[in-house]
């Protein structure tokens, strides 16, 4: 007699029934940590890139401007835009033609919005900023909980928010909740 190997239909449908409820569980949590973690991937890259402007303003002795743009020419005001960071010698936060090209960063990742209380921050050749900006990064669904910030202050310390009171939401420097819908 031929002993036959397999599942039955019933075996089947129950381990379909399993995985489908242990997907709907993990899917949402995923999606959440995903989201997270493109906006602290884009936080760590911009926060790298001020920090690249200002050593390169103090080492060469020189204002270096960043700002988001399209063309790699011109500032625009949408930080969801590529940024680029360049040598700002006659200081109109404009690139002109003569003026060097330091470094770029690509378009905010899908999901995340991207502004700033400055059009352009810019670092003069003692490290100092031009103004203190916050630049603010959300998710499209304007959720405070995926809020972060870097803050940019006049003697061009940048700092990024914390949560210092462990409510899930992060704080300004004088201890305020970030906001994404402001």
């Amino acid at each position: 007699m031929k002993r036959q190997r397999g599942l039955t239909l019933i075996e089947i449908m129950i381990t379909i029934s399993i995985l489908t409820i242990a997907i709907t569980l993990v899917v949402p949590g995923t999606q959440s940590l995903l989201l997270q973690q493109r906006i602290i991937a884009s936080l760590n890259a911009t926060s790298a890139s001020l920090q690249f402007a200002k050593s390169h303003a103090i080492t060469q002795m020189t204002d270096v401007s960043i700002c988001p743009t399209v063309d790699y020419t011109s500032c625009v005001t949408d930080w969801g835009q590529a940024k680029m960071i360049f040598v700002d010698t006659n200081g109109n936060n404009q690139r002109d033609a003569t003026e060097t090209l330091l470094q770029t960063l690509s378009i905010v990742p899908f999901g995340v919005t991207l502004t700033s209380s400055s059009d352009v921050v810019r670092f003069y050749m003692s490290g100092l900023s031009a103004s203190p900006s916050t630049v603010l990064f959300c998710d499209q669904s304007e959720d405070n909980q995926y809020a972060r910030a870097i803050f940019i202050s006049l003697q061009g310390r940048i700092s990024t928010s914390l949560d210092s009171d462990n409510d899930g939401i992060y704080e300004t420097n004088s201890g305020v909740n970030l906001s994404c819908s402001d």
